[in-house]
């Protein structure tokens, strides 16, 4: 069997442990992204963000980020391959101290969110196969005015996040490790109720 078979069927274990006795993440048929950005191919835009997330950890303490006035901005990437969408948007943005960031991504008519605590990243995603559908518990609504459109993320339910950090990263660990060794090394976190971001984005570059 060769190295390349080999990491495809312990990637397919890994990913079938994961999915044992874990709930699938709620999902939806979302409404349109109806922002002025949303045809452009490329392109980076300035702005801020304004809000909070409260998160709770693996042990059930909630930790309350602060976003005031915080630097943002739009990155629009080309999709070269234009599948689903011409680009993906990603929304970035930082707490008052730097410490902690968050992205919204949106491509075709599904989207996605990371956070990064600790210099770790958690994410949840739905761009994925058809890109049909939005994580149900994230509302999304775009407003706008004479310098800017407004983003306004608000979380509706509580949801889930994880690292799905895996144990074996390269051909040498892969060799001396059995098969029924290879687990994902996986931390949760959540995103509670009445966590709201509001992303300002200039419509000028």
């Amino acid at each position: 069997m060769t190295m390349k078979k080999l990491f495809i069927i312990l990637i397919c274990i890994g990913i079938t442990s994961m999915a044992v006795g874990q709930d699938f993440p709620k999902h939806k048929v979302g409404k349109k992204f109806e922002s002025e950005f949303q045809k452009l191919v490329s392109g980076e835009f300035t702005g801020s963000v304004n809000g909070l997330l409260i998160i709770q950890d693996a042990n059930n303490v909630e930790s309350v980020f602060d976003f005031q006035c915080s630097n943002a901005k739009l990155v629009i990437q080309k999709d070269p391959d234009e599948v689903y969408d011409v680009s993906t948007k990603i929304y970035k943005g930082t707490t008052i101290s730097g410490k902690t960031e968050v992205e919204y991504k949106t491509y075709a008519a599904s989207n996605a969110i990371r956070i990064r605590l600790s210099d770790e990243w958690f994410e949840l995603s739905l761009i994925d196969g058809a890109c049909m559908e939005v994580i149900a518990d994230l509302d999304y609504e775009y407003k706008r005015d004479n310098t800017k459109e407004y983003l306004i993320l608000q979380t509706i339910n509580e949801f889930t996040l994880s690292n799905c950090t895996y144990l074996i990263k390269n051909e040498q660990q892969m060799t001396a490790t059995k098969v029924k060794d290879f687990k994902p090394y996986e931390k949760k976190i959540k995103i509670m109720p009445k966590s709201v971001l509001i992303f300002a984005i200039n419509r000028d570059k």
